[in-house]
């Protein structure tokens, strides 16, 4: 009888060493589901911070193109052998601004100033005159960026593989939240036969 007893109360319950591997065996649990769930926060954090970062930069990308692509021929730039008008976007700055004629006959500058894209028209006319225009800065609203601003934006001779008429355009933008991201495009600008770089 008393031996019964005996096995029935060593049976119940857990030992001490039993308490300790299940305890151990947990906390090796946890530390490893923190570290796969640490791993995939941050997956997501640089996939969503590449996704705005490639938006942002897309959007800047397509105002520029829209721009030069369009880029019109006017009389205020170079001639051709045939005496027929052309009109040749500048890089300037070494790379870091662009100037030409819009379709319009306005001159147009690209570039960045604190860190914000900026298009700039030059004043048209004379002031008093009634076909007359200030000068213009044409921006984004800053909620557009999202959060970025441009970290560096160049416009770049691709080189010998492409026609002269089109530019690299290399950029970075940042954001204090997910880092840089950088990507390039490539413009052509139809209207154009050979772009001139000057100081890069």
């Amino acid at each position: 009888m008393n031996n019964n007893k005996n096995r029935k109360q060593n049976n119940s319950g857990f030992t001490l060493v039993e308490m300790v591997v299940t305890f151990a065996l947990l906390g090796i649990f946890m530390v490893a589901a923190a570290r796969v769930i640490t791993y995939t926060v941050n997956i997501y954090y640089v996939a969503k911070g590449n996704s705005y970062g490639y938006e942002v930069s897309y959007m800047i990308a397509n105002k520029v193109k829209g721009q030069l692509e369009n880029a019109g021929i006017s009389n205020s730039f170079k001639l051709t052998e045939d005496g027929d008008p052309k009109s040749t976007p500048v890089v300037l700055d070494d790379g870091k601004s662009v100037k030409f004629v819009d379709g319009t006959g306005s001159v147009v500058t690209i570039l960045t100033e604190n860190n914000y894209l900026v298009i700039r028209y030059d004043a048209v006319g004379r002031e008093g005159d009634p076909d007359y225009y200030k000068e213009v800065d044409w921006k984004f609203d800053e909620a557009a960026y999202m959060g970025y601003t441009i970290a560096d934006l160049r416009f770049v001779d691709p080189g010998t593989d492409y026609p002269n008429n089109v530019l690299k355009l290399e950029m970075t933008v940042h954001s204090p939240k997910y880092g840089d991201f950088t990507t390039q495009f490539f413009i052509k600008c139809y209207n154009i036969e050979s772009v001139e770089y000057i100081n890069g």
